[in-house]
C-alpha cells in the first residue's frame, strides 16, 4: 500500500497515538515501529518492513556506514498490533528520539507512514519549501 496525507493526531498518557482509518486495514497484520531518518518516528507494514529489511540486508556488511544504517534501523524496530480503537503504540525510546510529547501528525510516505512531533513537522515543511523553491527557481508569487 502506498500512504499519503498528513492527520493531526495526539499521543495519549500510554504513548499511543491513533492510526488514521484509512492507514488501518494496511497495518492490520501487525507494524513494526522505528527510529526514522529525520528525527520522526517510521511506522512500516508487515510487508513494508520485509522489503526494507532486505534492501539493507543486500547492502555490503563490510562498509561501516552500512553497519551504522543496520543498527539505527534495526535497533529500534518495535513490533506492535493496532488496538481495537485504531491506536498504535509508540514505545518511549522511540518518542524520545523523534521528541514526541503531545501533538503529532501522522503523515503518508509512500511505503511508510512517519509520525512527527507537531513543531517538527511544522519546521520540517518550511525547510522543504523553501529548499524547493531555492532549487527550482520558483517562488510563490505574492499576495
Amino acid at each position: 500500500m502506498s500512504f499519503s496525507g498528513e492527520f493531526e493526531a495526539h499521543v495519549d498518557s500510554h504513548g499511543r497515538v491513533a492510526v488514521p482509518s484509512s492507514f488501518v486495514e494496511a497495518l492490520s497484520a501487525g507494524a513494526i515501529v522505528a527510529r526514522g531518518f529525520e528525527r520522526c518516528v517510521s511506522v512500516y507494514s508487515k510487508d513494508g518492513w520485509e522489503r526494507i529489511a532486505a534492501e539493507i540486508g543486500e547492502l555490503p556488511a563490510t562498509d561501516a556506514t552500512t553497519r551504522r544504517l543496520a543498527r539505527i534501523v534495526f535497533a529500534s524496530a518495535n513490533d506492535q498490533q493496532i488496538d481495537r480503537q485504531g491506536r498504535l503504540e509508540l514505545p518511549k525510546l522511540v518518542r524520545w528520539y523523534a521528541g514526541i510529547d503531545h501533538e503529532v501528525l501522522v503523515v503518508g510516505v509512500g511505503e511508510v507512514i512517519e509520525i512527527w512531533d507537531k513543531r517538527a513537522w511544522v519546521a520540517e515543511v518550511a525547510a522543504l519549501e523553501c529548499g524547493a523553491a531555492r532549487e527550482t527557481g520558483i517562488e510563490e508569487p505574492a499576495a
